[in-house]
């Protein structure tokens, strides 16, 4: 996996289109309360024209989280785009 990612850059993060969501076969972010957190499933766009994202397994069976390590601290971040 390594060779497919050196060198490329992020060139843009945005929110799994509907139609990725539906040919993962993922569910759909229901629309919540009026004053809730809405969420979206993360996608990072690369200079090649692919697309990264976080998946539960290897099967894509459904969204999962993405951890972020600097400067000594680890945070995860469940695959969602907090919206305000």
């Amino acid at each position: 996996m390594t060779e497919y990612l050196t060198g490329r850059k992020i060139v843009g993060v945005r929110a799994l289109t509907k139609a990725e969501i539906n040919h993962l076969d993922w569910p759909a972010i229901p629309r919540q309360q009026p004053g809730a957190i809405l969420t979206e499933y993360i996608a990072l766009d690369l200079d090649d024209g692919s697309t990264l994202f976080a998946s539960q397994d290897t099967e894509g069976n459904g969204p999962a989280c993405l951890f972020r390590h600097a400067k000594g601290k680890l945070t995860n971040y469940v695959v969602h785009l907090v919206q305000g």
